[in-house]
Parts: C-alpha cells; structure tokens; sequence
C-alpha cells in the first residue's frame, strides 16, 4: 500500500508538474496576447490622440482665420471705409460667424447708401439756399429800383407843388393887379 500511495503521489507529481507546464504555457501566451492587446490600445490611443489635435487644431485655426479677417474688416469700417468688403467670403458655412459677416457687410451697405442719400439731400439744400439768395438778390434790387422811382417821383411831384404854389402867387399877383 505503501507503494500504491508513493506511485500515486508520484503520479499526481507528475500531473501537476503537466498542468504546471500546461498552465504556464498558457499563462505565456495569455501574456503576449495582454502585451500585444495594450501595444494596440496605446496605438490606437496615441493615433486617436494625434487625430483629435489635429481636427482640433485645423478647426480652431479655421474660426481664428475667419474672426481675424471680422477684425480687420470692422477696423476698416470704424475708420471710416465704407467702401470696404470683408475679403473672406465662405459660403460653404452657416454659422454665428458667417451670420456676422453677413451682417457687418449689410451694415456697410447701409451706410453708404446713407452718406450716399445725406450727400444728395445736402447738395439739394446748397442748390436751393443758392437759388433763395440769388432771389433775395433780385428782389433787393427790384426794392432799390422801386425807391428810386418814388423819389424820383416825389421830387417830380415836388417841384410840381412849387410850380403850382409860384403860379398860384403869379396869379393872385395879377388878379391884385387887375384888381387895381
């Protein structure tokens, strides 16, 4: 019995020392699939990684481009060229930033054609207030012209009552004298 039981100690021995052998092959290739899985997933990451700061980077630069050329348009317009046109036009977008743009060149347009229209209505006004004076002119001298004549007239009329006051001393003059 005694010899049963070693032999089967033996033999269990050996069947562990199997699994053992069996287990750690496994166990070996369980281990490179893990380290070939996380060279993947860091891979994987990294590549993700570079992905997103690019599409990022590319985005940002995009609206960074597009409010510069807003700046620039708008320090134009506040310095007083109303002639200006922002220069990036992207019709492809239809955001906030497509929107702004849309609006500041609509206010530009705006403007100008009310400078456009106040130029006309002062040109207007300069015709008009030219044209009234050369009217108050023209009446001024019509004035003159007119008191003129009533003096001319008055004096006329003058010398006619002194003509008449000297034939009417003339007269009584010789009617004292037929009288006589």
């Amino acid at each position: 019995q005694k010899m049963q039981y070693l032999r089967f100690i033996e033999q269990i021995g050996g069947l562990v020392d199997t699994f053992t052998l069996e287990v750690s092959a496994h166990e070996e290739e369980a281990n490179k699939e893990i380290k070939n899985k996380l060279i993947l997933s860091v891979f994987a990451s990294i590549t993700m990684f570079v992905f997103i700061l690019s599409f990022t980077l590319i985005f940002a630069n995009s609206i960074s481009r597009r409010v510069k050329s807003l700046k620039k348009f708008a320090e134009k317009l506040s310095g007083g060229d109303l002639t200006a046109i922002n220069e990036y036009q992207n019709d492809k977008m239809s955001d906030e930033i497509a929107d702004l743009n849309k609006t500041l060149n609509t206010m530009a347009g705006n403007l100008r054609n009310l400078i456009s229209t106040t130029v006309k209505a002062s040109q207007s006004v300069a015709t008009i207030a030219e044209n009234v004076a050369k009217s108050s002119k023209q009446i001024a001298s019509s004035a003159q012209s007119e008191a003129a004549a009533t003096e001319e007239t008055t004096s006329s009329v003058e010398q006619m009552a002194s003509s008449i006051g000297q034939v009417s001393k003339n007269a009584e003059a010789l009617a004292t004298n037929v009288d006589e």
